[in-house]
């Protein structure tokens, strides 16, 4: 043993706690008394996060502290994304936001779409084939995913997620499109955000963590908001066999989701690509601003607090649509951002999925406007 290293791999290895219970404590007792003389290693994978989390950091748990690395798997970037879909002779920046809207950076969807030959296909292909049709590979997904974490109290759960994904995020207005009392629906969120990790609460970029009253909920994964918002909500549509209809509510809505969807991802693009050429700083910071009541808000704001820079900026799918109008408006809600007041260096920004015309562009720099198309962005080999 000592000279022939020993790996042994159990995929899904969640799956013992219907099957088999006793088999944790097996491996604990083979472990303990084998772990010196084994040259090699136990390998454990699982999907399901809150159940590896239980058999592992559970402190009654047979296997609690018995593992000496952890690798949790990250999605794909919103540059490695980019990368694949030149990879598939397209043109990132202009096809990037549809395909980081339906999923996100998780390589299964990819490959899905690969095995299908669905790259560079209309976009109500790729969601009629992949979603709609009887036999969608992705029709279930969220069930899928979901209800085996979430047990019995799955559909007060989905019915919180469904509000979430339909543009609801703050927690009295969330209750209510979910039907549960204000007072109860905290213990909810918490979970959702702390323990199963579906959700995640953000606060506006200036704020401090422990700000509570500014905060907004929302799902992380991407594909699961997408899900949600169309898939899970049409479900009965879907369940007569009205794909036809249910593909075309689809593609009516999704400029709303991936505008939305935008701004996430040049905030991601932005992080990955701080280095001082693209804005004029490296930030410290970057997220979006809002106030209590919701009557500023502004899609992507980076600073510095050492050299007391701050950029706004606005994201739009379309950036010849955003005036000389727009431009002041952003000057004026960049007044109500407290940081620093009056002793800061300002920055104001357009991020554009399409094109912005240079005689579009020399405009806004006139009135102090910076502009980027995703292509400065999106960086591919």
């Amino acid at each position: 043993m000592k000279e022939n290293p020993l790996f042994i791999v159990f995929d899904e290895f969640q799956n013992f706690e219907s099957v088999d219970l006793s088999i944790f404590s097996i491996l604990q007792s083979h472990w303990d008394r084998e772990k010196d003389e084994i040259k090699g290693a136990f390998v454990f994978i699982g999907s399901v996060f809150t159940l590896m989390q239980k058999i592992f950091e559970g402190k009654k748990e047979p296997l609690f502290g018995e593992s000496t690395s952890r690798l949790y798997i990250e999605p794909f970037t919103p540059v490695a994304v980019s990368e694949m879909l030149a990879d598939y002779r397209l043109d990132a920046p202009s096809h990037l936001p549809f395909y980081y809207t339906l999923f996100g950076g998780i390589p299964k969807y990819y490959f899905l779409l690969d095995r299908y030959r669905l790259f560079g296909k209309p976009r109500a292909e790729i969601i009629r084939k992949l979603y709609c049709e009887s036999d969608a590979p992705l029709q279930n997904e969220g069930r899928e995913l979901l209800i085996e974490e979430f047990g019995k109290n799955y559909h007060l759960y989905f019915s919180i997620l469904q509000v979430i994904s339909g543009g609801e995020t703050q927690m009295a207005r969330i209750a209510d499109g979910a039907g549960i009392n204000v007072n109860s629906i905290s213990k909810y969120l918490d979970e959702l955000t702390s323990y199963y990790k579906v959700l995640e609460r953000r606060i506006p970029v200036t704020e401090h963590k422990y700000e509570k009253k500014v905060g907004r909920y929302h799902i992380k994964d991407p594909a699961l908001r997408f899900w949600f918002r169309y898939i899970f909500r049409n479900q009965s549509l879907i369940e007569i066999g009205d794909e036809k209809d249910v593909t075309a509510k689809i593609l009516d809505d999704l400029p709303s989701l991936m505008g939305r969807s935008l701004e996430e991802l040049v905030r991601s693009l932005l992080i990955q690509r701080n280095t001082g050429d693209i804005i004029p700083f490296k930030f410290t910071r970057i997220g979006g601003f809002w106030t209590r009541k919701s009557d500023v808000e502004i899609d992507a704001v980076a600073l510095n607090e050492e050299e007391g820079a701050i950029l706004f900026g606005e994201c739009k799918l379309n950036g010849k649509k955003f005036m000389r109008t727009d431009a002041q408006r952003l000057r004026e809600k960049a007044a109500s951002v407290k940081w620093r007041s009056g002793r800061r260096r300002e920055y104001y920004a357009l991020f554009s999925m399409e094109n912005i015309p240079e005689a579009h562009r020399k405009s806004l720099e006139k009135e102090g406007v910076l502009s980027f198309d995703l292509k400065n962005l999106v960086v591919t080999k």
